[in-house]
C-alpha cells in the first residue's frame, strides 16, 4: 500500500483493506493487497507451466505423427513416456 500512498500523495494508511499483521502470504504488501498479489503470482506461475506443458505435448505429437514410420506406433502412452 505504500506505493499507492505514494502516488495518491497522501501519507497516511488505508485501513479498508483488511488485516494488518503482516502474517500470512503477504511478501512485503499489507493485508488483503498482498493475498491477492500471491494469489496471482500463484496463478499466473500455474497458467504458465499448464501452457508450456500443451505446447510441449502437442510439438511431440505433431513431429510423431508427422514422421510415417513413427506414425504406426504412436500411442498416447508413448508420447507421455517420451516427456
Amino acid at each position: 500500500m505504500h506505493i499507492l500512498n505514494d502516488v495518491l500523495g497522501r501519507p497516511e494508511r488505508i485501513e479498508i483493506l483488511g488485516p494488518q499483521n503482516g502474517s500470512g502470504p503477504c511478501l512485503g504488501y499489507e493485508g488483503y493487497l498482498g493475498s491477492v498479489i500471491w494469489a496471482l503470482q500463484i496463478f499466473s506461475f500455474f497458467v504458465v507451466w499448464l501452457i508450456r506443458g500443451v505446447v510441449a505435448c502437442h510439438s511431440t505429437s505433431q513431429v510423431l505423427l508427422s514422421d510415417p514410420r513413427q506414425r504406426a506406433s504412436w500411442s498416447p502412452q508413448l508420447s507421455l513416456g517420451s516427456r
